[in-house]
């Protein structure tokens, strides 16, 4: 009973006004909006469709917000893919604009849009006139939420992942698992070396639900770096191709650098192969 739940609120929210009809409600509060004021229209979720009894009626807040304001929004729009470089950002790719110590990807927001990207991610507003209508989804962490949409994807797959890691040989390795996967399914793998903490996420993010494999290639620099790469991923199998002397300058030694590599098993479950 909606009076009821209201009857149960009210009491909570002093100066309130009790307005039975969602519609009018969002309509009343539009008009009582000042310059700079926020509206939050909150309690039935995202939902386009309002129950009443046994009946789903259509009911979309964000369009009655616009019809009430007189305003325009983007259409229903969808992402094909993922994107954090505005060179090669395909037409429908979600872009992420991340932020680096030598570049800021909120200067490449326009450019992004410009060839086709279907949406932006952003944790600031973009510099540069934006094309078309296309939405900017603000958060307050670009790479959290990449690496949000990459645990999004592997939570959704049932595809069996392989990791590989290695002081050389790694992507060579990812390949030639990659062709003898295909032969048994669909299979997908990171491009090119993209392996460190911008690149495994992003390839992840990318994993098609449809994939029966996965192989993703983990890179890394210092110690601690490839323990979070491997709970992203969550692999089914880890492979490390060798220990060798590659950044040695970081380590101590060369068994220092095998307990680096060995963290790609952090994210292994007790029935996964090494």
């Amino acid at each position: 009973d909606p009076a009821a739940i209201r009857a149960e609120i009210l009491p909570a929210c002093p100066g309130a006004t009790e307005i039975g009809d969602r519609r009018a409600a969002i309509h009343f509060a539009l008009a009582r909006l000042d310059a700079g004021d926020v509206l939050v229209i909150a309690g039935k979720g995202h939902e386009t469709g309002q129950i009443v009894g046994d009946t789903v009626l259509p009911f979309d807040d964000r369009e009655e917000a616009i019809a009430a304001t007189g305003g325009s929004g983007p259409a229903g729009w969808r992402a094909n893919g993922v994107s954090i470089d505005s060179r090669t950002v395909q037409a429908g790719d979600l872009f992420v604009a991340l932020e680096g110590p030598t570049f800021d990807g909120h200067d490449f927001v326009a450019d992004a849009l410009a060839k086709g990207a279907a949406a932006a991610v952003v944790h600031r507003r973009p510099s540069g006139e934006l094309a078309g209508a296309a939405p900017l989804l603000s958060v307050d962490d670009t790479l959290e939420a990449l690496r949000a949409l990459a645990r999004a994807a592997r939570q959704r797959s049932r595809a069996r992942v392989c990791a590989v890691t290695g002081s050389s040989g790694k992507t060579s390795t990812k390949e030639a698992l990659r062709a003898c996967l295909a032969a048994q399914g669909e299979t997908f793998a990171s491009a090119a070396s993209l392996n460190n903490h911008w690149g495994v996420p992003l390839s992840l993010a990318r994993l098609p639900r449809s994939a029966a494999f996965g192989v993703f290639e983990l890179g890394m620099n210092h110690a601690g770096e490839i323990a979070p790469l491997s709970e992203l991923v969550r692999p089914d199998v880890a492979v490390i191709t060798t220990i060798g002397l590659a950044h040695i300058e970081f380590f101590d030694s060369q068994a220092g650098i095998a307990d680096a590599k060995s963290e790609i098993f952090a994210g292994m479950g007790p029935e996964g192969t090494a």
